[in-house]
């Protein structure tokens, strides 16, 4: 589970870690000022696939990175980048991802940041967007909290 789980996260957080194209991460001041508490490295402290946690010994080999369009996820052996946009207007805050291996693909999450923890949840495939931070059994949503190392 750990390696199916680590491949799928990864592929679809780095593969479709936040969207956007040029300058779509940073639209209006909302979305200027998450970006700036976002961008760094961040270590994976939480990850949920399905209601399924990740291993410990997976999480210590993951880790983060957040630029200004680009979100990559290293996994210890691969790094996953993708583009990402956020919209800070919306209750959820939501964030697309668009894998740089599948530009056309589109993933489709909520973001928050809050006392140092950056939480991500989205949808793996088709369909609607996750309305809170939570990763249940047949879901296909992946939650993933980060803290600062």
């Amino acid at each position: 589970m750990d390696l199916r789980f680590r491949m799928t996260t990864l592929l679809l957080l780095g593969a479709g870690a936040l969207m956007g194209w040029s300058g779509w991460a940073a639209q209006d001041a909302g979305a200027q000022k998450d970006l700036a508490a976002m961008k760094g490295d961040w270590k994976v402290i939480r990850a949920d696939r399905n209601g399924h946690a990740a291993s410990e010994e997976l999480l210590k080999q993951m880790s983060v990175n957040i630029t200004d369009d680009t979100i990559t996820v290293n996994d210890g052996q691969r790094k996953f980048p993708a583009k990402f946009k956020l919209n800070p207007s919306t209750q959820p805050k939501q964030i697309d991802l668009s894998p740089a291996e599948s530009s056309d693909v589109k993933i489709l999450g909520i973001y928050e940041i809050k006392d140092g923890v950056l939480k991500l949840c989205y949808l793996r495939g088709e369909g609607e967007r996750p309305k809170e931070f939570k990763s249940t059994e047949q879901s296909r949503l992946v939650l993933m909290e980060l803290k600062r190392p």
